[in-house]
């Protein structure tokens, strides 16, 4: 991940090297401090402060910098995972459960950027502070520079010695989070378990042992950086106390001023401070490389495009526009699925038949449980792509995977609503007046609700025929010309599923209905009926 390609990001190191500047700057200046007379001490007191007071500007500035590159960075990786994810195919995505993607969401991304940027952040500090304190230190005595140059030496050794189990400590330790983070959702998930069963505790014992995994994980990692902290401290006290030895003996002799001291004494563990700090922060640094390489490699297509974050900040609620309506569609006269066999695991499913579906003809598919009827719609829609045999569109094999998906709307017994208003739930962001939805939930009988009633998280608040409505509504309001619905009147009741089947019947577009059982009166507005089971 090439964190300079943000603009932000460059500002911020620009600030930062004029802030790690002042730093040096206000170091140096002590050695003035010591002078013959009161307006000279007056004077020299004003130049202080005044350099104090620009470095607390830039420290301000800096700090703005860093929060403004902190949420480009973190809104494009979060951008970069959507586009990834929406490029990726359905066995691809179902490889990860939904909290493995939220973890590369919530964890990753704030990982890599703290190991990226802020720690490349604060390199850039030390850097330019051990320059210019190197600088200040030479022009003090070249003894002073020529010791800090023997220290720089020294402490970029010692941090090498820990590098390598570092590394492998943070990357141990983000497996261990993203563990304990499914864990955790697993065991909620469960709590209507545990509480049907009055097992809660077998819960607190998962979760106890999840918890100490976790914290045991977190313990090593501190650990080992508090050792390797108190090395390094180690170090930069012997080498500081080695500089102000030298530089007092200077002093005795008369070889420089005393107020050279007090100088050496805020640069030199300055110096040491920020040599130790850089190697730590570089350790780091190649830690959250490794990191990135590891986790985003699903970022890989997408990683190198235009960041859309640059100058959004401030910006309150971010609503990005996006073309849903223009899409190239392949008007499509024909289905032909031949002898299509899907693989699984623990075994295959041959639909041994020849199924044709014509342009706004009705069909029905039936079979008992397990004969490959939901699969075959899988199939069809791209769900499923571990298959033989063939599916031609208008008489040809299609080469796009999406032609037919564009086509399609789609219906299941398990569509998943969001916590969002009925009108989103339906339109997914599309745009639409309140009247065509009012108009729809009025086709499916569901007036009580207006389109800004809220749902909960999956439908939580709303019966499980009312969810089914809604997900219709949603495919009606898509308007492809072929429908499909995959057991979709399931928890519906018998005059309702009527009203529906009939309404969906009625429509001017290819309808493919699959379901255990056909009431006689839709099998009489159905083209053909296949069963799957014969």
């Amino acid at each position: 991940m090439k964190v300079l390609k943000y603009k932000s990001v460059k500002l911020a190191y620009f600030v930062t090297v004029l802030h790690s500047i002042s730093i040096v700057l206000s170091a140096y200046i002590m050695s003035y401090l010591v002078v013959e007379t009161t307006q000279q001490l007056v004077n020299i007191l004003l130049i202080i402060l005044g350099v104090s007071l620009l470095r607390v500007i830039l420290f301000m500035a800096e700090q703005k910098c860093n929060c403004i590159a902190n949420f480009n960075i973190k809104m494009d990786l979060n951008e970069k995972l959507d586009e990834a994810i929406s490029m990726m195919d359905y066995d691809k995505f179902m490889e990860k459960d939904s909290g493995e993607h939220a973890s590369s969401y919530v964890n990753d991304v704030s990982s890599v950027t703290n190991l990226l940027f802020d720690k490349s952040q604060i390199m850039v500090s030390k850097v330019t502070i051990a320059i210019f304190t190197l600088a200040a230190l030479f022009k003090i005595h070249y003894a002073m520079g020529i010791l800090a140059i023997i220290s720089f030496i020294i402490l970029l050794i010692v941090p090498r010695l820990f590098q390598r189990k570092l590394s492998e400590h943070i990357l141990n330790n983000q497996k261990v989070k993203e563990g304990f983070l499914n864990n955790i959702r697993e065991l909620m998930q469960g709590f209507s378990t545990y509480f049907e069963n009055h097992t809660f505790s077998y819960f607190k014992n998962k979760s106890a042992n999840a918890s100490y995994n976790y914290c045991c994980s977190i313990y090593k990692v501190d650990l080992f950086a508090g050792f390797m902290s108190a090395v390094l401290t180690f170090v930069d006290l012997l080498l500081t106390t080695i500089a102000l030895g030298l530089v007092s003996y200077f002093v005795i002799k008369g070889k420089v001023k005393l107020g050279v001291f007090l100088s050496v004494l805020a640069l030199m563990p300055s110096f040491c401070e920020s040599v130790m700090e850089l190697m730590a922060n570089k350790a780091f640094f190649q830690s959250g490389e490794s990191l990135f390489a590891s986790k985003f490699t699903l970022l890989s297509e997408v990683i190198n495009k235009k960041s859309n974050y640059q100058k959004s900040i401030g910006v309150k609620n971010y609503n990005k526009e996006f073309n849903f309506n223009k899409e190239k569609t392949t008007e499509i006269s024909t289905i032909n699925m031949n002898n299509i066999q899907i693989f699984y695991e623990n075994k295959d499913v041959l639909i041994d038949s020849k199924l044709t579906f014509e342009k706004s003809k009705k069909y029905g598919i039936v079979g008992k449980s397990g004969c490959g009827k939901s699969s075959l719609i899988k199939v069809l829609i791209g769900e499923i792509n571990n298959y033989s045999g063939e599916i031609l569109l208008n008489g040809e094999i299609s080469n796009s995977e999406n032609t037919l998906l564009k086509n399609i709307s789609y219906v299941n017994q398990n569509t998943y609503l969001f916590n969002d208003t009925i009108k989103n739930n339906i339109t997914m962001g599309r745009e639409a007046d309140d009247s065509v939805i009012k108009q729809l939930l009025e086709i499916l009988r569901l007036n009580e609700f207006s389109p800004d009633h809220i749902i909960e998280e999956n439908g939580k608040n709303l019966s499980g025929g009312q969810r089914q409505r809604i997900s219709l509504a949603r495919a009606l309001f898509n308007n492809k010309e072929i429908l499909i619905l995959d057991e979709a009147t399931a928890n519906l009741d018998e005059k309702t599923t009527s009203f529906i089947e009939e309404y969906v019947l009625s429509l001017d577009k290819m309808v493919i209905m699959i379901s255990h059982h056909f009431s006689e009166k839709t099998l009489d507005g159905l083209d053909e009926v296949y069963n799957l089971s014969a």
